[in-house]
This record gives structure tokens, C-alpha cells and sequence, in this order.
């Protein structure tokens, strides 16, 4: 963004955080150029550019409740977990087949539109919030960490602008 701010000094960026569904229709209301979406992500309606960057998937829990010397969480346990996840139903669906269980079988306490709101419920211990792992490093918390799934899963995120259309 500096780099282009230095080329273009009219040009001004406005940040808004939301899930990938807000996202997309803000650009379908012209309220948003581009946005940078984690996938999986419903893009065929836009022009995409893949970003190198990948996050991977894992849980955020309370480290008073994990122990320290655990580096990971199996699948087996994650599905026995009381949970909080996003609410994008394309996320749930990916989140199910890893798990090989019906979305309905999960231990669901919450649903959020972003991990940040969720971090305050994984504290009272409510629930651990699986997602990837940026979404915690970018606003940790104490008393909490971030502990990988095993086997590991890793998301990539993509650029999305709206694609031209031509009458």
C-alpha cells in the first residue's frame, strides 16, 4: 500500500474488517473495490489474484484448560470439543468433511462473523474457536494460545475485485 500511495498520492484506502460473505456484497453494492478474501471462498463472479500467503487451521483455547507441552490437537479430539466457528456456510462444510462429521454432530456453542468478536467467549470459556491462525496472532489475548489441527489444514487467501462488464 505504500508503494502504491507513493505512485498514486490521490488515492486514499478506507480498511473494513468482515467475513468473506460481507465482503463480496459490499463489492456487489459498489461500497468495496477489492477485497482480500480467506478461502474457500465463491469467487466465479469476480477477478481473482491468489496471494502466496497460507494460514494454517487450528484452535484457540484458554492455556489454563491446554496443557503447555501440547503442540497439536487431533481431529478425534477437535470433534469432541465445545466449538465456536465461523458462520460462513461454505466454511462449515469444509470444517465437516476434514472432521468427517455432520455439521449437526458438533459440539457448537457459537457462530461468529469474525474471530476477533470470538476471543472474549473462548476467555470465559465458552468454547474453543477454531480458525486459522492469523486471526489470532494479529489480535492475541492473554491466557490464550493457538494450538494446530492435526492432520494439518492450511487456507489460502485470494484479492477480489468485481470482473468489468461490458454492454
Amino acid at each position: 500500500m505504500q508503494k502504491f500511495t507513493a505512485q498514486y498520492p490521490h488515492v486514499h484506502f478506507e480498511i473494513y474488517s468482515a467475513d468473506s460473505d460481507d465482503l463480496k456484497r459490499s463489492m456487489d453494492e459498489n461500497k468495496l473495490d477489492l477485497a482480500i478474501l480467506l478461502e474457500p471462498v465463491e469467487s466465479a463472479k469476480y477477478d481473482k489474484t491468489s496471494i502466496p500467503a497460507k494460514d494454517r487451521w487450528g484452535l484457540v483455547v484458554r492455556k489454563a484448560d491446554f496443557p503447555s507441552d501440547r503442540k497439536e490437537m487431533p481431529f478425534s479430539e477437535v470433534v469432541a470439543t465445545p466449538l465456536i466457528l465461523p458462520r460462513r456456510f461454505i466454511v462449515l462444510e469444509e470444517i465437516s468433511s476434514w472432521l468427517k462429521v455432520s455439521d449437526k454432530d458438533l459440539k457448537v456453542t457459537a457462530y461468529h462473523n469474525l474471530p476477533s468478536n470470538a476471543l472474549d467467549l473462548v476467555s470465559s470459556g465458552m468454547g474453543a474457536l477454531l480458525c486459522v491462525e492469523g486471526s489470532f496472532t494479529n489480535r492475541g489475548k492473554s491466557g490464550l494460545r493457538f494450538v494446530p489441527i492435526t492432520p494439518e489444514r492450511v487456507s489460502g487467501h485470494v484479492a477480489v475485485k468485481k470482473k468489468k462488464s461490458y454492454r
